[in-house]
């Protein structure tokens, strides 16, 4: 008992170490890396912008193109059609 009271007695006599101002371990000065150089990249978006405007005015063209075709078909068709039926008549 008398024991454990003089170990409580030694843990409240708590005594602070001194603050060091000089670190006694130096830590190594920090490598400077050069600043990041900024690379200038294209996106595929800015490419694919105009690819597709391309493609889309081929498509129009021949959509076109099928067309006139077919109405000077469905012309003919009917000039054969109103000749022929003029013959029959």
């Amino acid at each position: 008992m008398e024991r454990m009271k003089r170990e409580d007695a030694k843990r409240r006599n708590f005594k602070a170490q001194p603050v060091m101002k000089d670190d006694p371990i130096p830590l190594p000065d920090r490598e400077r890396k050069p600043l990041i150089e900024i690379q200038v990249f294209a996106l595929h978006v800015d490419h694919r912008a105009v690819e597709r405007t391309d493609f889309n005015q081929m498509v129009n063209n021949g959509k076109h193109k099928a067309q006139v075709i077919k109405t000077a078909c469905e012309g003919k068709r009917q000039e054969a059609c109103t000749t022929h039926e003029t013959i029959d008549t």
